[in-house]
């Protein structure tokens, strides 16, 4: 049976830094006015987004701390409310509505941690699967509850943080050992190249995009889009584009090769 989600039942995390304003400002002005519950995780004041939350400046190895910080505001302050909870980078586009649609085949009373997987192991007898930050990290209530009844003392917290010095890394490894396992879901993307060839009815995200890129994809998906299918044509159309240009550039090398060799 599926489940019927809202809008209203998700809240999304945007990691961002003052480094990177430009990046958080694209977001805030394109898909981020579609989500109702939005935070952005920043380390400075003054960088005009709604509901900014400043950690504080950490270093890169010390983002597990802040991973673990944000997850531990989102169960204080909307565990009991919210039934969904994603975490994303500030150079990823959202396409919330595919998500809505995507978690109907999923319960969030039980402990689901959704996203597009990857595999660590130091032995193969041993492979742990955790899903990528960048493109989106997805956690039931269920499993938020689970994780923070477990990270509930100093002790615990500490060894949370030892477990790498990524944090999606250790995430993954925490819920392996609670017994969750990571479960993918292929609409979440690492890298737009990777989009334009594959079947997009189910995209959720796309990592790894500038703010001119975002931009680019908020028009061109988005915008003035009357239904899916003309969303769907200019996907295509954009494909046909891309491969003409590449073909143009290899007959133009060629050509040039061809020359060079005839002098």
């Amino acid at each position: 049976m599926d489940n019927v989600y809202t809008k209203d039942d998700i809240v999304v995390f945007v990691y961002t830094c003052g480094k990177y304003s430009k990046r958080a400002n694209a977001i805030a002005q394109t898909w981020g006015k579609g989500v109702p519950c939005i935070h952005y995780i920043t380390d400075t004041n003054g960088m005009n987004l709604p509901n900014a939350v400043n950690f504080g400046k950490f270093e890169y190895k010390d983002l597990v701390s802040k991973s673990l910080l944000m997850w531990k505001y989102a169960y204080e302050k909307y565990g009991n409310s919210k039934k969904w909870f994603l975490k994303i980078d500030d150079d990823s586009y959202l396409f919330f509505d595919n998500l809505i649609r995507t978690l109907s085949a999923f319960d969030f009373r039980e402990p689901w941690y959704i996203g597009d997987t990857k595999s660590w192991s130091k032995h193969k007898k041993n492979e742990i699967f955790w899903v990528a930050g960048g493109s989106g990290i997805l956690l039931s209530q269920k499993c938020l509850t689970k994780l923070m009844r477990f990270v509930n003392t100093p002790e615990k917290e500490d060894y949370f943080k030892t477990l790498s010095e990524k944090e999606d890394v250790a995430l993954g490894k925490q819920l392996h050992e609670l017994g969750i396992p990571s479960t993918h879901v292929a609409g979440f993307h690492a890298k737009l190249e990777s989009v334009l060839f594959q079947n997009l009815r189910n995209l959720i995200s796309i990592h790894q995009l500038t703010p001119r890129n975002l931009w680019t994809v908020h028009i061109l998906f988005m915008v003035n889009a009357r239904s899916l299918n003309e969303i769907y044509m200019r996907i295509h159309d954009l494909r046909f584009k891309i491969g003409l240009r590449t073909r143009l550039r290899e007959l133009f090398k060629g050509k040039k090769a061809k020359e060079k060799r005839s002098e």
